[in-house]
């Protein structure tokens, strides 16, 4: 996204806002755009407004995991996607953020545990994953 169009969608979210301050979508909407700027601090507030208005947006917990990934805040990592998995049901994406994250952690087993769930659903990434780092 360019500036100027980040700039104006974080103007819409605002505005959507202040005129429904009970609006999830619009702080998840600020927050993504945060994270992409590096304005994790902000992210992270924005995240958890909407979480707290939204407690079974199964997309806010997936976004604000990619934070952490960036963060490396491993163990929240694992928090958020597994609430993904507990309200969304089979996510591939989730067990391999998992998978990675437990890797992270010196969690062998946990992690390949993880990574073979994800590659069984035909992720990509976890089959190299497991090629990589489990010997399967």
């Amino acid at each position: 996204m360019k500036s100027e169009d980040t700039s104006a969608a974080l103007n819409d979210y605002s505005k959507a806002i202040q005129l429904d301050p009970q609006l999830a979508e619009a702080y998840l909407g600020r927050a993504n755009i945060s994270r992409d700027k590096n304005k994790n601090d902000i992210a992270l507030t924005q995240y958890n407004k909407a979480i707290e208005l939204d407690t079974g947006a199964a997309n806010t917990y997936y976004n604000r995991g990619i934070l952490f990934i960036k963060e490396k805040k491993f163990e929240r990592v694992i928090g958020d996607f597994s609430k993904v998995l507990e309200l969304r049901g089979d996510s591939a994406m989730s067990y391999y953020n998992i998978g990675m994250a437990e890797f992270f952690l010196n969690r062998k087993e946990a992690a390949c545990r993880d990574l073979a769930i994800a590659a069984g659903m035909g992720l990509p990434e976890a089959i190299e994953a497991r090629k990589q780092f489990c010997n399967q």
